[in-house]
């Protein structure tokens, strides 16, 4: 008979997304669980997660790091709270009931146990079984860097991260000290797993479930692991799809958003891009506290916001991801736009449309096209419309497959500052990962400054279009 195990970590509390996983893995007939710490800090509901996990059947759960922040303030002088850092920590402290507290550091550090032939180890952090490898390789830091400029997908970080450990003998060394079984942890936020070749060695990172900083945007993580009585075992990494936006928009309601206003923003920041972002504002906020002489540590409130405006104010980051329905409207104005410049170019054949909801939605739950943006501030100041098409089929045609690009417009006030570059190299590995052979779009004759821009980003004419009127 095979075991099945639910595996998530890094739930942050986030409620919503918790529960999503759960149901996720009932619809699948999973209804046991693996949990690998790290409850309660960022998201406003640690409380509802702790109750939630307490009532899940057949589970193995264990501390994370976070944990000790709220170990650390008990008995402590409340009145003394008075920094800006640690707001996250207290209202945490102060929103989770003293029984589910209890729980929750009663937690072990570790767990253990056997099914058939196979032992698997549960921690929080990689650390343990792999030393300080994971994240100076590909942490959240790291792939931030790596995939700055472009869409991620499931199917592309899972190849680069298996390319990368295949290649690496310092990978090799340290798996080639563990014993056979499976090993569980968390902490970096980024999915992974990886099976030992010719060995009944498997490492699993199922990644945050809520707060994924893996640069896949729009899904949360979680894997399922299966586990024979013979010793065989297998992964599956699962990705549910998520709205972070909705997510955002109930989180701003909260308490939690008003009275840690900084860390709520900062995180939200993450959580939409999918990328990580605190790590370097606290690397900011330390230079900055160095520099005005403040040498408080945790950072007084009037250093810590100071710091968060300065740092929001030099982000100006132009963020690239899928559109969904709550773009709708920036998306429709932007259509406008570009309109003009058909009308303008072609008045014999062009007008201004309208775009009304149904033509997204049809774009949204198509298979074969995307709408694409960049996002800065959180507004939506460009974006590419995106066909996968076959070649016809014809005797004389090779049978490739074409990504089209429908439509490309972006702001006027904010042409010329690389973020069209962005949404055409975006664009690229959308149709790499779909087996695309080549690009195509269409440039009205007119049009020369957008002809200089294609011819920069690697496109050359093909074929000329010509008609005559009858």
């Amino acid at each position: 008979m095979n075991l099945r195990y639910a595996i998530l970590s890094d739930i942050h509390g986030n409620q919503p997304a918790l529960l999503k996983v759960i149901e996720d893995a009932g619809k699948r007939g999973i209804d046991h669980f693996i949990i690998a710490g790290d409850y309660c800090i960022s998201g406003a509901w640690p409380d509802e997660c702790i109750a939630t996990i307490m009532d899940l059947p057949g589970k193995v759960v264990i501390r994370g790091n976070e944990e000790r922040y709220l170990e650390n303030l008990i008995g402590k002088d409340q009145a003394a709270w008075t920094d800006g850092q640690m707001q996250i920590s207290y209202w945490s402290y102060r929103n989770i009931r003293p029984d589910h507290l209890e729980y929750l550091l009663s937690l072990p550090q570790t767990a253990e146990f056997a099914y058939g032939k196979t032992k698997v180890h549960v921690t929080h952090s990689s650390d343990q079984f792999l030393g300080e490898y994971e994240f100076p390789q590909f942490g959240p830091a790291v792939l931030a860097g790596r995939y700055a400029d472009c869409v991620v997908t499931k199917e592309r970080l899972s190849r680069d991260l298996q390319e990368l450990l295949d290649q690496d003998p310092v990978f090799a060394a340290k798996v080639n000290t563990l014993e056979d079984g499976v090993y569980i942890f968390g902490h970096s936020h980024v999915q992974w797993s990886y099976k030992v070749s010719g060995r009944n060695v498997l490492l699993v990172n199922p990644g945050s479930c809520g707060l994924p900083l893996d640069a896949i945007e729009e899904s949360i993580p979680y894997s399922i692991l299966t586990i024979s009585e013979d010793g065989e075992t297998g992964i599956e990494e699962i990705r549910i799809p998520f709205s972070k936006r909705d997510y955002v928009k109930k989180l701003r309601q909260t308490s939690q958003y008003e009275q840690a206003a900084v860390w709520s923003k900062v995180i939200t920041f993450e959580l939409l891009t999918a990328r990580e972002h605190m790590t370097f504002f606290l690397r900011f906020a330390e230079q900055y506290a160095n520099q005005k002489g403040d040498d408080r540590r945790p950072f007084s409130m009037e250093t810590w916001e100071e710091a968060y405006e300065i740092w929001v104010s030099n982000q100006a980051e132009t963020v690239i991801r899928l559109a969904d329905k709550e773009d709708i409207a920036a998306l429709q104005q932007l259509y406008y736009e570009l309109e003009q410049d058909a009308v303008r170019f072609q008045p014999e054949h062009f007008v201004h449309g309208n775009r009304d909801a149904l033509f997204f939605e049809g774009i949204f739950q198509s298979d074969t096209q995307d709408i694409i943006v960049a996002e800065q501030n959180g507004k939506i100041v460009g974006f590419a419309h995106v066909m996968i098409l076959e070649q016809k089929r014809v005797p004389c045609l090779k049978p490739e497959r074409v990504i089209y690009l429908q439509d490309l417009d972006v702001s006027e006030e904010l042409r010329s500052q690389g973020i069209g570059t962005r949404l055409i190299e975006a664009c690229k590995v959308y149709g790499k990962e779909r087996e695309a052979d080549f690009m195509r779009t269409q440039v009205f004759p007119q049009n020369t400054r957008g002809m200089k821009f294609y011819e920069k980003a690697g496109f050359s004419e093909k074929m000329k279009t010509i008609e005559t009127y009858l």
